[in-house]
Protein backbone atom coordinates (compact mmCIF):
# COMPACT_ATOMS: atom_id res chain seq x y z
CA UNK A 1 0.00 0.00 0.00
CA UNK A 2 1.46 3.26 -0.99
CA UNK A 3 1.89 5.42 1.95
CA UNK A 4 0.50 9.49 2.01
CA UNK A 5 4.14 11.08 1.88
CA UNK A 6 4.57 8.89 -0.82
CA UNK A 7 1.73 9.78 -2.66
CA UNK A 8 2.66 13.52 -1.82
CA UNK A 9 6.17 12.49 -3.68
CA UNK A 10 4.74 11.61 -7.03
CA UNK A 11 2.44 14.26 -7.14
CA UNK A 12 5.26 17.32 -6.35
CA UNK A 13 7.18 14.88 -8.85
CA UNK A 14 4.69 15.41 -11.45
CA UNK A 15 4.07 18.99 -10.74
CA UNK A 16 7.10 20.00 -11.35
CA UNK A 17 7.59 18.06 -14.62
CA UNK A 18 4.52 19.87 -15.86
CA UNK A 19 5.50 23.34 -15.33
CA UNK A 20 8.92 22.30 -16.58
CA UNK A 21 7.27 21.18 -19.93
CA UNK A 22 4.91 23.95 -19.74
CA UNK A 23 8.15 26.06 -19.64
CA UNK A 24 10.40 24.46 -22.21
CA UNK A 25 6.42 25.06 -24.44
CA UNK A 26 6.81 28.94 -23.92
CA UNK A 27 10.15 28.69 -24.70
CA UNK A 28 9.99 27.47 -28.07
CA UNK A 29 7.06 29.91 -28.27
CA UNK A 30 9.37 32.53 -28.57
CA UNK A 31 11.90 30.86 -30.81
CA UNK A 32 9.26 30.95 -33.69
CA UNK A 33 8.75 33.46 -36.48
CA UNK A 34 5.39 36.04 -35.88
CA UNK A 35 4.04 33.82 -39.25
CA UNK A 36 4.52 30.84 -37.57
CA UNK A 37 2.93 32.33 -34.37
CA UNK A 38 0.17 33.92 -36.56
CA UNK A 39 -0.59 30.29 -37.69
CA UNK A 40 -0.73 28.93 -34.46
CA UNK A 41 -2.96 31.55 -33.29
CA UNK A 42 -5.26 31.36 -35.70
CA UNK A 43 -5.90 27.49 -35.17
CA UNK A 44 -6.63 27.48 -31.58
CA UNK A 45 -9.94 27.53 -29.95
CA UNK A 46 -9.21 28.27 -26.28
CA UNK A 47 -9.44 31.81 -25.31
CA UNK A 48 -6.77 31.19 -22.58
CA UNK A 49 -4.18 29.84 -25.12
CA UNK A 50 -5.11 32.62 -27.71
CA UNK A 51 -4.10 34.94 -24.82
CA UNK A 52 -0.86 33.36 -24.05
CA UNK A 53 0.28 33.25 -27.55
CA UNK A 54 -0.68 37.45 -27.75
CA UNK A 55 1.37 37.81 -24.79
CA UNK A 56 4.15 35.91 -26.12
CA UNK A 57 4.14 37.87 -29.53
CA UNK A 58 4.39 41.04 -27.68
CA UNK A 59 7.25 39.77 -25.53
CA UNK A 60 9.08 38.84 -28.43
CA UNK A 61 8.68 41.93 -30.39
CA UNK A 62 9.38 44.35 -27.53
CA UNK A 63 12.23 41.99 -26.88
CA UNK A 64 13.48 42.54 -30.36
CA UNK A 65 12.59 46.35 -31.26
CA UNK A 66 10.04 45.45 -34.17
CA UNK A 67 7.90 47.88 -34.26
CA UNK A 68 5.39 47.11 -36.68
CA UNK A 69 5.06 43.33 -35.43
CA UNK A 70 4.40 45.29 -31.57
CA UNK A 71 1.92 47.40 -33.30
CA UNK A 72 0.33 44.03 -35.31
CA UNK A 73 0.19 42.11 -31.79
CA UNK A 74 -1.50 45.04 -29.91
CA UNK A 75 -4.48 44.90 -32.95
CA UNK A 76 -4.50 41.30 -32.87
CA UNK A 77 -5.00 41.45 -29.24
CA UNK A 78 -7.90 44.15 -29.34
CA UNK A 79 -9.67 41.69 -31.53
CA UNK A 80 -10.03 38.72 -28.08
CA UNK A 81 -11.57 41.19 -26.30
CA UNK A 82 -15.37 43.22 -26.03
CA UNK A 83 -14.40 45.87 -23.48
CA UNK A 84 -12.44 48.15 -22.13
CA UNK A 85 -9.57 46.24 -22.24
CA UNK A 86 -10.02 46.47 -26.64
CA UNK A 87 -9.51 50.11 -26.00
CA UNK A 88 -6.39 49.67 -24.00
CA UNK A 89 -4.62 48.37 -26.98
CA UNK A 90 -6.18 50.73 -29.85
CA UNK A 91 -4.44 53.53 -27.30
CA UNK A 92 -1.39 51.18 -26.99
CA UNK A 93 -1.39 51.13 -30.76
CA UNK A 94 -1.67 54.80 -30.98
CA UNK A 95 1.02 55.54 -28.43
CA UNK A 96 3.39 54.49 -30.72
CA UNK A 97 1.78 54.96 -34.04
CA UNK A 98 1.18 58.73 -33.99
CA UNK A 99 4.48 59.50 -32.98
CA UNK A 100 5.67 58.36 -36.38
CA UNK A 101 3.92 58.85 -39.73
CA UNK A 102 5.05 55.83 -41.46
CA UNK A 103 2.71 54.19 -38.91
CA UNK A 104 -0.42 56.37 -39.69
CA UNK A 105 -2.05 53.39 -41.41
CA UNK A 106 -1.90 52.00 -37.64
CA UNK A 107 -2.88 55.25 -36.06
CA UNK A 108 -6.54 54.82 -38.97
CA UNK A 109 -6.91 51.59 -38.15
CA UNK A 110 -6.99 51.94 -34.40
CA UNK A 111 -9.36 55.02 -34.61
CA UNK A 112 -11.12 52.93 -37.12
CA UNK A 113 -11.52 50.33 -34.41
CA UNK A 114 -12.32 52.34 -31.07
CA UNK A 115 -15.51 53.55 -33.41
CA UNK A 116 -16.34 50.74 -34.27
CA UNK A 117 -16.59 49.83 -30.64
CA UNK A 118 -18.16 52.82 -29.80
CA UNK A 119 -21.20 52.15 -32.33
CA UNK A 120 -21.37 48.63 -30.62
CA UNK A 121 -22.23 50.38 -27.40
CA UNK A 122 -24.54 53.38 -29.39
CA UNK A 123 -22.43 55.98 -28.36
CA UNK A 124 -22.58 57.82 -32.01
CA UNK A 125 -20.82 60.76 -30.66
CA UNK A 126 -17.72 59.00 -29.89
CA UNK A 127 -17.89 56.90 -32.95
CA UNK A 128 -18.26 59.64 -35.11
CA UNK A 129 -15.90 61.14 -33.61
CA UNK A 130 -12.81 58.35 -33.74
CA UNK A 131 -13.37 58.05 -37.66
CA UNK A 132 -13.20 61.59 -38.41
CA UNK A 133 -9.55 61.10 -36.29
CA UNK A 134 -9.25 58.09 -38.32
CA UNK A 135 -9.90 60.10 -41.74
CA UNK A 136 -7.12 62.92 -40.73
CA UNK A 137 -4.25 60.12 -40.71
CA UNK A 138 -5.15 58.56 -43.81
CA UNK A 139 -3.09 58.84 -47.13
CA UNK A 140 -3.92 61.74 -49.19
CA UNK A 141 -4.16 59.81 -52.67
CA UNK A 142 -7.83 58.07 -51.16
CA UNK A 143 -6.71 54.60 -52.63
CA UNK A 144 -6.21 52.38 -49.46
CA UNK A 145 -8.25 50.24 -48.07
CA UNK A 146 -8.56 51.32 -45.13
CA UNK A 147 -9.82 55.10 -46.36
CA UNK A 148 -12.39 53.02 -48.04
CA UNK A 149 -14.20 51.10 -45.16
CA UNK A 150 -13.31 54.57 -42.89
CA UNK A 151 -15.63 56.43 -45.31
CA UNK A 152 -18.45 53.83 -45.27
CA UNK A 153 -18.73 54.01 -41.82
CA UNK A 154 -18.75 57.88 -41.28
CA UNK A 155 -21.45 57.55 -44.35
CA UNK A 156 -23.47 54.94 -42.06
CA UNK A 157 -23.06 57.40 -38.96
CA UNK A 158 -24.28 60.21 -41.19
CA UNK A 159 -27.70 58.34 -41.76
CA UNK A 160 -27.97 57.17 -38.09
CA UNK A 161 -27.94 60.83 -37.32
CA UNK A 162 -30.47 61.82 -39.93
CA UNK A 163 -28.08 63.51 -42.07
CA UNK A 164 -28.85 61.93 -45.01
CA UNK A 165 -27.62 63.82 -47.86
CA UNK A 166 -24.40 63.93 -47.02
CA UNK A 167 -24.54 60.09 -46.27
CA UNK A 168 -25.37 60.00 -49.67
CA UNK A 169 -22.96 61.65 -51.23
CA UNK A 170 -20.18 60.19 -48.67
CA UNK A 171 -21.42 57.05 -50.36
CA UNK A 172 -21.75 57.43 -54.04
CA UNK A 173 -17.99 59.24 -53.75
CA UNK A 174 -16.83 56.28 -52.14
CA UNK A 175 -18.60 53.65 -54.37
CA UNK A 176 -16.37 53.35 -57.00
CA UNK A 177 -12.98 53.00 -54.76
CA UNK A 178 -15.43 50.29 -53.56
CA UNK A 179 -15.80 48.54 -56.19
CA UNK A 180 -11.54 48.92 -57.47
CA UNK A 181 -10.36 47.77 -53.86
CA UNK A 182 -13.12 45.82 -52.22
CA UNK A 183 -14.75 43.73 -55.23
CA UNK A 184 -12.61 40.08 -55.79
CA UNK A 185 -10.70 40.49 -52.33
CA UNK A 186 -13.47 41.94 -49.29
CA UNK A 187 -16.94 40.98 -51.08
CA UNK A 188 -19.02 41.68 -48.02
CA UNK A 189 -17.99 44.88 -47.63
CA UNK A 190 -18.21 45.93 -51.64
CA UNK A 191 -22.04 44.67 -51.39
CA UNK A 192 -22.28 46.63 -48.34
CA UNK A 193 -21.31 49.41 -50.10
CA UNK A 194 -24.05 49.21 -52.84
CA UNK A 195 -26.58 48.38 -49.76
CA UNK A 196 -25.48 51.79 -48.20
CA UNK A 197 -26.38 53.67 -50.75
CA UNK A 198 -29.89 51.64 -51.91
CA UNK A 199 -30.71 52.46 -48.33
CA UNK A 200 -29.75 56.26 -48.01
CA UNK A 201 -31.75 56.81 -51.25
CA UNK A 202 -35.08 55.17 -49.35
CA UNK A 203 -34.52 57.78 -46.34
CA UNK A 204 -34.15 60.31 -48.92
CA UNK A 205 -37.33 59.03 -50.84
CA UNK A 206 -35.64 59.14 -54.18
CA UNK A 207 -37.56 55.21 -54.83
CA UNK A 208 -36.51 54.59 -58.56
CA UNK A 209 -33.00 55.14 -57.68
CA UNK A 210 -33.31 52.72 -54.26
CA UNK A 211 -35.01 50.06 -56.31
CA UNK A 212 -32.35 50.45 -58.91
CA UNK A 213 -29.61 49.89 -56.33
CA UNK A 214 -31.49 47.23 -54.43
CA UNK A 215 -31.50 44.77 -57.53
CA UNK A 216 -27.98 45.66 -58.52
CA UNK A 217 -26.60 44.66 -55.01
CA UNK A 218 -28.90 41.50 -55.34
CA UNK A 219 -27.67 40.60 -58.63
CA UNK A 220 -24.14 41.58 -57.34
CA UNK A 221 -24.34 39.10 -54.20
CA UNK A 222 -25.40 36.15 -56.50
CA UNK A 223 -22.67 36.70 -58.85
CA UNK A 224 -19.62 36.84 -55.91
CA UNK A 225 -21.53 34.15 -53.80
CA UNK A 226 -22.25 36.40 -50.96
CA UNK A 227 -26.13 35.42 -50.18
CA UNK A 228 -26.35 36.77 -46.72
CA UNK A 229 -26.46 39.96 -47.85
CA UNK A 230 -29.66 39.54 -50.33
CA UNK A 231 -31.46 39.29 -46.84
CA UNK A 232 -30.86 42.90 -46.31
CA UNK A 233 -31.66 43.77 -50.14
CA UNK A 234 -34.60 41.97 -49.62
CA UNK A 235 -35.44 44.24 -46.35
CA UNK A 236 -35.11 47.54 -48.17
CA UNK A 237 -36.75 45.89 -50.98
CA UNK A 238 -39.68 45.91 -48.71
CA UNK A 239 -39.19 49.56 -47.26
CA UNK A 240 -38.66 50.66 -50.77
CA UNK A 241 -42.31 49.41 -52.12
CA UNK A 242 -43.76 50.59 -48.82
CA UNK A 243 -42.13 54.17 -49.57
CA UNK A 244 -43.78 53.84 -53.31
CA UNK A 245 -47.11 52.73 -51.54
CA UNK A 246 -47.35 49.29 -53.17
CA UNK A 247 -48.28 47.89 -49.73
CA UNK A 248 -49.14 44.04 -50.94
CA UNK A 249 -45.53 44.10 -52.72
CA UNK A 250 -44.13 45.39 -49.57
CA UNK A 251 -45.25 43.22 -47.34
CA UNK A 252 -44.23 39.87 -49.75
CA UNK A 253 -40.73 41.24 -49.54
CA UNK A 254 -41.13 42.02 -45.63
CA UNK A 255 -42.25 38.96 -44.49
CA UNK A 256 -39.50 36.87 -46.03
CA UNK A 257 -36.72 39.30 -44.70
CA UNK A 258 -38.36 39.14 -41.02
CA UNK A 259 -38.10 35.10 -40.87
CA UNK A 260 -34.95 35.12 -42.58
CA UNK A 261 -33.97 37.24 -39.72
CA UNK A 262 -35.92 35.30 -36.91
CA UNK A 263 -33.77 32.76 -37.36
CA UNK A 264 -30.79 34.18 -36.65
CA UNK A 265 -31.75 36.25 -33.88
CA UNK A 266 -30.92 39.45 -35.59
CA UNK A 267 -33.01 41.85 -33.69
CA UNK A 268 -32.39 45.21 -35.46
CA UNK A 269 -33.11 44.05 -38.16
CA UNK A 270 -36.44 41.78 -37.37
CA UNK A 271 -38.03 44.78 -35.36
CA UNK A 272 -37.06 46.90 -38.64
CA UNK A 273 -38.89 44.27 -40.96
CA UNK A 274 -42.07 44.03 -38.23
CA UNK A 275 -42.22 48.47 -37.96
CA UNK A 276 -42.56 48.59 -41.78
CA UNK A 277 -44.92 45.49 -41.53
CA UNK A 278 -46.93 47.24 -39.33
CA UNK A 279 -46.95 50.40 -41.67
CA UNK A 280 -48.24 48.59 -44.21
CA UNK A 281 -50.89 46.79 -42.98
CA UNK A 282 -51.94 49.86 -40.95
CA UNK A 283 -52.16 51.67 -44.72
CA UNK A 284 -54.26 48.78 -46.06
CA UNK A 285 -56.45 49.30 -43.00
CA UNK A 286 -55.63 46.12 -41.65
CA UNK A 287 -54.97 47.72 -37.82
CA UNK A 288 -55.08 44.40 -35.98
CA UNK A 289 -52.12 42.82 -38.42
CA UNK A 290 -50.45 46.55 -37.88
CA UNK A 291 -50.59 46.21 -33.78
CA UNK A 292 -49.29 42.71 -33.80
CA UNK A 293 -46.14 44.13 -35.83
CA UNK A 294 -45.96 46.94 -33.78
CA UNK A 295 -46.07 44.94 -30.43
CA UNK A 296 -43.21 42.66 -32.00
CA UNK A 297 -41.15 46.19 -32.29
CA UNK A 298 -41.74 46.63 -28.80
CA UNK A 299 -41.00 43.14 -27.53
CA UNK A 300 -37.51 43.69 -29.02
CA UNK A 301 -36.96 47.70 -28.10
CA UNK A 302 -37.76 45.90 -24.21
CA UNK A 303 -35.38 43.42 -24.56
CA UNK A 304 -32.25 45.13 -26.02
CA UNK A 305 -33.06 48.65 -24.70
CA UNK A 306 -32.02 49.82 -28.33
CA UNK A 307 -33.94 50.68 -31.52
CA UNK A 308 -33.10 52.85 -34.61
CA UNK A 309 -34.85 56.38 -34.25
CA UNK A 310 -36.56 56.50 -37.60
CA UNK A 311 -38.77 52.84 -35.76
CA UNK A 312 -39.73 55.80 -32.76
CA UNK A 313 -43.74 56.30 -34.62
CA UNK A 314 -44.44 52.45 -33.31
CA UNK A 315 -45.45 53.61 -29.74
CA UNK A 316 -47.55 56.84 -31.06
CA UNK A 317 -49.72 53.48 -33.03
CA UNK A 318 -49.99 52.04 -29.49
CA UNK A 319 -50.39 54.96 -27.40
CA UNK A 320 -53.16 55.70 -29.48
CA UNK A 321 -54.84 52.67 -30.23
CA UNK A 322 -54.89 52.57 -26.47
CA UNK A 323 -56.20 55.60 -26.17
CA UNK A 324 -58.90 54.74 -28.62
CA UNK A 325 -59.91 51.23 -27.00
CA UNK A 326 -60.04 53.54 -23.48
CA UNK A 327 -57.32 50.72 -22.04
CA UNK A 328 -55.35 53.12 -19.87
CA UNK A 329 -53.02 50.69 -18.53
CA UNK A 330 -51.73 50.06 -21.89
CA UNK A 331 -51.77 54.14 -22.96
CA UNK A 332 -49.62 54.12 -19.90
CA UNK A 333 -47.19 51.94 -20.57
CA UNK A 334 -46.53 52.73 -24.07
CA UNK A 335 -45.94 56.10 -22.49
CA UNK A 336 -43.01 55.01 -20.05
CA UNK A 337 -42.33 52.94 -23.08
CA UNK A 338 -41.67 56.11 -24.91
CA UNK A 339 -40.03 58.19 -22.35
CA UNK A 340 -37.80 55.25 -21.68
CA UNK A 341 -36.88 55.47 -25.72
CA UNK A 342 -36.42 59.15 -25.82
CA UNK A 343 -34.36 58.84 -22.85
CA UNK A 344 -31.85 57.06 -24.42
CA UNK A 345 -31.60 58.73 -27.94
CA UNK A 346 -31.63 62.12 -26.05
CA UNK A 347 -28.70 61.05 -23.78
CA UNK A 348 -26.72 60.79 -26.63
CA UNK A 349 -25.72 64.07 -27.44
CA UNK A 350 -25.42 63.83 -31.34
CA UNK A 351 -29.10 63.54 -31.19
CA UNK A 352 -29.44 67.07 -30.15
CA UNK A 353 -29.46 69.12 -32.95
CA UNK A 354 -31.71 71.68 -34.54
CA UNK A 355 -33.28 69.46 -36.97
CA UNK A 356 -34.61 67.00 -35.04
CA UNK A 357 -34.28 67.97 -31.11
CA UNK A 358 -38.30 68.09 -31.29
CA UNK A 359 -38.90 64.64 -31.91
CA UNK A 360 -37.27 63.77 -28.16
CA UNK A 361 -38.87 66.52 -26.21
CA UNK A 362 -39.38 64.55 -22.96
CA UNK A 363 -41.23 67.87 -21.73
CA UNK A 364 -43.83 67.32 -24.16
CA UNK A 365 -44.23 63.50 -23.15
CA UNK A 366 -44.77 64.57 -19.42
CA UNK A 367 -47.69 67.06 -20.37
CA UNK A 368 -49.04 64.12 -22.04
CA UNK A 369 -49.07 62.16 -19.02
CA UNK A 370 -50.18 65.22 -16.91
CA UNK A 371 -53.43 65.10 -19.61
CA UNK A 372 -53.42 61.16 -18.65
CA UNK A 373 -53.65 62.19 -14.70
CA UNK A 374 -56.20 64.22 -15.37
CA UNK A 375 -58.25 61.38 -17.08
CA UNK A 376 -57.62 58.92 -14.18
CA UNK A 377 -59.01 61.44 -11.85
CA UNK A 378 -62.41 60.43 -13.42
CA UNK A 379 -62.23 56.51 -13.30
CA UNK A 380 -62.51 54.52 -10.43
CA UNK A 381 -61.41 54.02 -6.83
CA UNK A 382 -58.52 51.46 -8.22
CA UNK A 383 -57.17 54.06 -10.97
CA UNK A 384 -55.49 56.11 -8.66
CA UNK A 385 -52.89 53.73 -8.31
CA UNK A 386 -51.89 54.54 -12.07
CA UNK A 387 -52.16 58.21 -11.22
CA UNK A 388 -49.71 57.80 -8.36
CA UNK A 389 -47.26 56.07 -9.87
CA UNK A 390 -47.17 58.22 -12.96
CA UNK A 391 -46.88 61.71 -10.60
CA UNK A 392 -43.65 59.73 -8.80
CA UNK A 393 -42.41 59.62 -12.50
CA UNK A 394 -42.71 63.27 -13.01
CA UNK A 395 -41.30 64.57 -9.98
CA UNK A 396 -38.73 61.77 -9.78
CA UNK A 397 -37.89 62.87 -13.78
CA UNK A 398 -38.32 66.61 -12.61
CA UNK A 399 -35.68 66.30 -9.49
CA UNK A 400 -33.08 64.32 -11.87
CA UNK A 401 -33.72 66.62 -13.94
CA UNK A 402 -33.10 69.85 -11.25
CA UNK A 403 -30.04 67.65 -10.00
CA UNK A 404 -28.57 66.84 -13.28
CA UNK A 405 -28.63 70.64 -14.08
CA UNK A 406 -27.00 72.19 -10.82
CA UNK A 407 -24.44 68.97 -10.40
CA UNK A 408 -23.65 70.30 -14.33
CA UNK A 409 -23.10 73.76 -13.66
CA UNK A 410 -20.89 73.26 -10.28
CA UNK A 411 -19.05 70.44 -12.18
CA UNK A 412 -18.23 73.31 -15.44
CA UNK A 413 -17.49 75.73 -12.44
CA UNK A 414 -15.08 73.50 -10.71
CA UNK A 415 -13.74 72.80 -13.87
CA UNK A 416 -13.22 76.40 -14.67
CA UNK A 417 -11.40 76.98 -11.65
CA UNK A 418 -8.89 74.18 -12.30
CA UNK A 419 -7.90 75.71 -15.80
CA UNK A 420 -7.15 79.07 -14.12
CA UNK A 421 -6.09 78.25 -10.53
CA UNK A 422 -2.20 77.97 -10.47
CA UNK A 423 -0.95 75.02 -7.81
CA UNK A 424 -1.09 75.72 -3.93
CA UNK A 425 1.89 76.50 -3.09
CA UNK A 426 3.49 74.77 -0.10
CA UNK A 427 3.27 76.55 3.40
CA UNK A 428 6.97 78.30 4.03
CA UNK A 429 9.05 77.61 7.30
CA UNK A 430 7.94 77.54 10.69
CA UNK A 431 9.92 77.31 13.96
CA UNK A 432 12.30 74.61 13.56
CA UNK A 433 11.95 73.11 17.39
CA UNK A 434 8.09 72.27 16.55
CA UNK A 435 9.24 69.06 14.82
CA UNK A 436 12.86 68.29 17.11
CA UNK A 437 15.02 68.20 14.32
CA UNK A 438 18.21 69.17 13.11
CA UNK A 439 17.50 72.59 10.94
CA UNK A 440 20.61 70.87 8.76
CA UNK A 441 18.98 68.16 8.19
CA UNK A 442 15.36 69.33 7.27
CA UNK A 443 17.44 71.83 4.96
CA UNK A 444 18.75 68.32 3.07
CA UNK A 445 15.53 66.70 3.18
CA UNK A 446 13.57 69.45 2.09
CA UNK A 447 15.84 70.01 -1.23
CA UNK A 448 15.86 66.43 -2.20
CA UNK A 449 11.66 66.69 -1.92
CA UNK A 450 12.46 69.54 -4.04
CA UNK A 451 14.26 67.73 -6.44
CA UNK A 452 12.39 64.49 -6.37
CA UNK A 453 9.10 67.20 -7.59
CA UNK A 454 10.95 68.70 -10.29
CA UNK A 455 12.23 65.52 -11.80
CA UNK A 456 8.51 64.04 -11.72
CA UNK A 457 9.66 60.83 -9.96
CA UNK A 458 6.25 60.47 -8.20
CA UNK A 459 4.57 58.99 -10.86
CA UNK A 460 6.26 55.91 -10.64
CA UNK A 461 3.28 53.66 -8.53
CA UNK A 462 6.22 51.89 -6.27
CA UNK A 463 6.95 55.04 -4.29
CA UNK A 464 5.98 54.29 -0.51
CA UNK A 465 6.89 56.31 2.66
CA UNK A 466 9.51 53.73 3.08
CA UNK A 467 10.89 53.74 -0.07
CA UNK A 468 11.31 57.50 -0.29
CA UNK A 469 13.10 57.67 2.90
CA UNK A 470 15.86 55.52 2.04
CA UNK A 471 16.43 57.37 -1.28
CA UNK A 472 16.72 60.64 0.44
CA UNK A 473 19.05 58.32 3.35
CA UNK A 474 16.74 59.33 6.50
CA UNK A 475 14.41 57.35 8.55
CA UNK A 476 10.48 57.66 7.60
CA UNK A 477 9.98 59.25 11.10
CA UNK A 478 12.11 62.75 9.80
CA UNK A 479 10.52 62.51 6.27
CA UNK A 480 6.82 61.97 7.80
CA UNK A 481 7.11 64.95 10.08
CA UNK A 482 8.82 67.03 7.22
CA UNK A 483 5.80 66.49 4.73
CA UNK A 484 3.30 67.02 7.64
CA UNK A 485 4.99 70.56 8.47
CA UNK A 486 5.93 71.76 5.70
CA UNK A 487 3.42 70.60 2.97
CA UNK A 488 0.61 70.71 5.67
CA UNK A 489 -0.25 67.28 4.35
CA UNK A 490 0.27 63.70 4.89
CA UNK A 491 2.73 61.21 2.95
CA UNK A 492 -0.30 60.11 0.73
CA UNK A 493 -2.39 63.06 0.26
CA UNK A 494 0.80 64.96 -0.94
CA UNK A 495 1.74 62.13 -3.12
CA UNK A 496 -1.78 61.56 -4.64
CA UNK A 497 -1.82 66.02 -5.51
CA UNK A 498 1.37 65.31 -6.82
CA UNK A 499 -0.05 62.93 -8.97
CA UNK A 500 -3.15 64.77 -9.46
CA UNK A 501 -1.47 68.16 -10.58
CA UNK A 502 0.63 66.39 -12.84
CA UNK A 503 -1.73 64.73 -15.32
CA UNK A 504 -3.68 67.66 -15.19
CA UNK A 505 -0.85 69.63 -16.56
CA UNK A 506 -0.22 67.06 -19.05
CA UNK A 507 -3.99 66.63 -19.98
CA UNK A 508 -4.31 70.39 -20.94
CA UNK A 509 -0.93 70.64 -23.14
CA UNK A 510 -1.02 66.87 -24.75
CA UNK A 511 -4.04 65.67 -26.98
CA UNK A 512 -2.72 62.32 -27.62
CA UNK A 513 -3.18 61.85 -23.54
CA UNK A 514 -6.75 62.68 -24.06
CA UNK A 515 -7.49 59.81 -26.40
CA UNK A 516 -6.54 57.87 -23.64
CA UNK A 517 -9.20 55.58 -21.34
CA UNK A 518 -9.25 56.42 -17.91
CA UNK A 519 -7.38 53.55 -16.89
CA UNK A 520 -4.78 54.04 -18.89
CA UNK A 521 -4.52 58.27 -17.53
CA UNK A 522 -4.59 56.58 -14.17
CA UNK A 523 -1.35 54.25 -14.91
CA UNK A 524 0.25 57.66 -16.60
CA UNK A 525 -0.22 59.48 -13.41
CA UNK A 526 1.25 56.77 -11.06
CA UNK A 527 -1.81 55.29 -9.73
CA UNK A 528 -2.58 51.42 -9.18
CA UNK A 529 -5.54 51.41 -10.89
CA UNK A 530 -8.96 53.87 -12.25
CA UNK A 531 -11.23 53.36 -8.91
CA UNK A 532 -8.40 54.83 -6.52
CA UNK A 533 -7.39 57.94 -9.65
CA UNK A 534 -11.12 58.89 -9.96
CA UNK A 535 -11.83 59.01 -6.20
CA UNK A 536 -8.47 60.94 -5.86
CA UNK A 537 -9.35 63.37 -8.66
CA UNK A 538 -12.69 63.71 -7.44
CA UNK A 539 -11.42 63.70 -3.63
CA UNK A 540 -9.33 66.57 -5.00
CA UNK A 541 -10.84 68.93 -7.65
CA UNK A 542 -14.70 67.87 -7.22
CA UNK A 543 -15.78 66.82 -10.11
CA UNK A 544 -14.98 63.23 -12.19
CA UNK A 545 -11.72 63.24 -14.41
CA UNK A 546 -14.56 62.03 -16.95
CA UNK A 547 -16.36 65.38 -17.34
CA UNK A 548 -12.82 67.19 -16.55
CA UNK A 549 -11.64 64.81 -20.09
CA UNK A 550 -15.01 66.02 -22.18
CA UNK A 551 -14.93 69.39 -20.84
CA UNK A 552 -11.21 69.60 -22.58
CA UNK A 553 -12.12 67.90 -25.65
CA UNK A 554 -15.13 70.67 -26.34
CA UNK A 555 -12.24 73.34 -25.93
CA UNK A 556 -9.92 71.99 -28.14
CA UNK A 557 -12.93 71.51 -30.98
CA UNK A 558 -13.95 74.98 -30.29
CA UNK A 559 -10.60 76.02 -31.05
Amino acid sequence: MVSCREYSFIFIFLLSSLISFGQKEIDTLYSKSFDDLLNIYNSEPSFKMSELYIKVWLKKAKKENDIPQLLTGYEIASLLYDNEKSLEYYDSILSISLKNKKYNDYSVSAYRMKGEYFYNKRDFKRELKNYLLAKKYTNKKGESVLECLLEFNIGVVKNRIHEHEQALDIHKKNFPLAKKLLKGKFNYSYIQSIYAIANTYNYLNILDSALYYNRFGVKEALYLNEIKMINYFTLNQGITHYLKGESKISIDSLKKAFMLFKNKNDYPNISEASYYLGKSYEKMGDLSLAKRYYRKVDTIFRKTNDLLPILRSTYDFLIEDAQNNNNLKEQIDYTNQLIKLDSILYSNEIYVNKNIINDYDIPKLISTKEQLIRKLKSKEKSSKLFFVFLFVIIFVISIIAFYQKNKTKKYKKRFEEILTTKNKKSKKNKINTEINIPKEKIDIILEKIKLFESQQKFISNRITLRSLAEDFNTNTNYLSKIINYYKNESFSSYLSNLRIEYIISRLKTDAVIRKYTIKAIAKEAGFNNSESFSKTFYKTKGIKPSFFLRELEKINDLN
